[in-house]
């Protein structure tokens, strides 16, 4: 089971801390003090995709240099103001995975194993893309 804390510190400002006592600061994003709620719904699926991707490269013994994950987010426009929409564009430099090797990985960690995008599946239609350059 996975738990969390989060504690209000004042203004529209808190801090919450997950189950390994890692902090974040949140806000509105108003007063640029922390990170807005809802950008941390992309931060947390881009990062659970790529945490899986390097972990399958890393059994395969296949070595990524560099990767770096920009995430953009449509809304619906009446509140709650949910996603409809997330589109993932991964930038990876590698010595020797292939586009087919790197757009499997990318697809079986979004579909199989990352539970944020099974969260957010069933209002957002997510899209991927992705830049592969040779290290």
């Amino acid at each position: 089971m996975s738990s969390i804390s989060l504690q209000w510190i004042g203004q529209e400002q808190f801090v919450g801390t997950d189950s390994g006592n890692h902090s974040v600061v949140i806000s509105t994003g108003q007063d640029q003090v922390g990170a807005k709620p809802i950008d941390l719904v992309l931060i947390a699926l881009a990062s659970c995709i790529a945490v899986t991707v390097i972990m399958m490269f890393n059994k395969q013994k296949e070595n990524i240099t560099k990767l770096e994950i920009e995430a953009q987010g449509e809304r619906k426009t009446d509140p709650p103001r949910a996603f409809t929409h997330i589109h993932l564009n991964f930038k990876v430099s590698a010595k020797e995975i292939t586009e087919s090797g790197l757009e499997r990985a990318i697809w079986v960690a979004e579909q199989k194993y990352c539970p944020v995008a099974a969260a957010v599946r069933d209002t957002a239609k997510i899209t991927t893309s992705f830049e592969l350059m040779m290290a």
